[in-house]
């Protein structure tokens, strides 16, 4: 993955270009030349949950479209200085409606999509457009659809700028799919690690079970460096603020490679926290350090699920200003998490 300060620098310039172009008013462009500037992209969900985390949830005007959980479609304002995010607000001025804005989008990028894919062997195909786009092409799925004669189209896009494809019958493909995303992994422009599988039109997780336990340590580890990142930019928010409230870190445990992976935050009694969505949480009192109860979210929430409130944020947290009680602390006992 990116390392820490990079990828913080190249978050702080996405939302900060955002957040430009929407303080700005819009000078009304006629369709025929604005619409020649509109791509369809592939992006992770945490860059415009960056925004909304620097800038507060005007932001939230940014179009897109979700695919899966973690990745979303957008339209680009692609111009020959800059390449920003096309937000609702943009609509009016440049004429036109949010479907079509997609629907141009769409046929720009499947304009600019006419060289083929590289056959890399072992029922492997790679893009070779190098345009900043390539994994926009999950958004072009009859496009992908004509490499896989048999079975259903199997895609991973480890960047913006990588998107590979096999079949759900090709157990080389994926095997060689799999080898090809760990050397991409932690180049610049990433996505979250996700194999996924196209069916009817529209993609969904896919997980074989061979893959299932790597995977699941590849988007955890990315989404824990997602949260580090959040946790980052909310604190430096709070700091001008003079806000104090604890930004919880999102948590990893040590576990070797042949076991699923497990994250984990801790709530404090007597501390204003903000909680990042993990596996497990701990709760802790600080006067009784020895007393604390580890449960899963899952089985927690129906217990202290009300004192837990959703943030704007899109990557997810909850604002907790309460503790549970000892009845509650006795239920959380009743379900204490052993591996």
């Amino acid at each position: 993955m990116l390392a820490g300060v990079e990828k913080t620098a190249h978050i702080e310039k996405i939302a900060a270009s955002i957040h430009s172009k929407k303080s700005k008013p819009i000078n009304k462009i006629p369709s025929v030349e604005i619409q020649s500037k509109l791509f369809v992209a592939v992006r992770s969900t945490a860059d415009r949950d960056a925004a909304i985390t620097m800038y507060g949830a005007d932001t939230a005007q940014l179009l897109f479209r979700e695919i899966v959980d973690g990745l979303e479609a957008c339209v680009m304002v692609d111009g020959e200085q800059d390449m920003r995010r096309l937000m609702s607000g943009d609509l009016d001025a440049y004429g036109m409606s949010e479907t079509e804005a997609f629907e141009i989008g769409i046929a720009n990028l499947r304009q600019r999509s006419s060289k083929p894919m590289v056959n890399v062997g072992n029922g492997l195909y790679l893009s070779s457009w190098n345009d900043d786009y390539d994994s926009s092409r999950l958004l072009l799925p009859e496009l992908l659809q004509q490499y896989i004669k048999e079975g259903q189209v199997v895609a991973f896009a480890p960047s913006r700028t990588r998107l590979l494809i096999t079949s759900d019958q090709s157990e080389s493909g994926m095997a060689a799919m799999m080898q090809v995303v760990e050397s991409q992994l932690g180049q610049p422009r990433s996505l979250p690690p996700r194999m996924l599988r196209l069916s009817n039109g529209h993609w969904s997780d896919f997980q074989p079970e061979k893959y299932a336990i790597k995977l699941n340590h590849w988007r955890t580890n990315f989404e824990a460096e997602e949260y580090g990142q959040q946790k980052t930019m909310i604190e430096e928010r709070m700091k001008s603020r003079q806000a104090d409230i604890f930004v919880a870190s999102f948590m990893l445990g040590q576990v070797p490679m042949d076991r699923h992976p497990v994250s984990a935050c801790t709530w404090s009694k007597g501390v204003t926290s903000l909680l990042p969505r993990t596996h497990l949480i701990c709760f802790m009192d600080p006067a009784k350090p020895d007393g604390a109860v580890v449960t899963t979210r899952a089985d927690a929430l129906p217990i202290v699920g009300a004192m837990m409130k959703s943030t704007e944020n899109i990557l997810l947290r909850f604002y907790v200003d309460e503790f549970p009680n000892s009845e509650q602390l006795a239920q959380l006992k009743l379900h204490a998490y052993r591996r």
